[in-house]
């Protein structure tokens, strides 16, 4: 059976190993708080950079949308005022877009191809 005596004497010696081992746990304590504070710092560095570099992204995919779809609006803006000069009888107007490869090239061959029905026609 265990006596009082000796749970006291394992208490004590507990008690001693702890006291021995206690700077170590401080040190192992302290260099891992110190870790935890750099890695802290390096994730903020890397989120000011992701917030700037996704800033910047977000900047430059809006201004290249604004020149295109200025540019866009500008042909568009362009073929119809020529279609409509086509409508009013005057058939010698270029209308623009006629070289692109894209949507607004094929509408600018098209309209081309309206005006030039147009003009065998002739007016009413």
């Amino acid at each position: 059976m265990v006596t009082r005596e000796t749970l006291i004497d394992q208490a004590n010696d507990l008690g001693q190993i702890y006291d021995r081992i206690r700077p170590v746990i401080l040190k192992i304590m302290a260099a891992a708080d110190a870790r935890s504070d750099a890695v802290e710092i390096r994730a903020e560095e890397i989120r000011r950079k992701m917030v700037r570099v996704v800033g910047f992204a977000t900047l430059l995919v809006g201004l290249l949308s604004l020149l295109f779809g200025q540019r866009i609006a500008k042909t568009v803006a362009s073929m119809a005022s020529a279609m409509r000069q086509v409508g009013e009888g005057r058939f010698d107007v270029v209308l623009p877009g006629l070289g692109r490869k894209d949507e607004l090239g094929e509408n600018g061959r098209s309209s081309r191809n309206v005006q030039a029905e147009s003009e065998r026609e002739g007016p009413g």
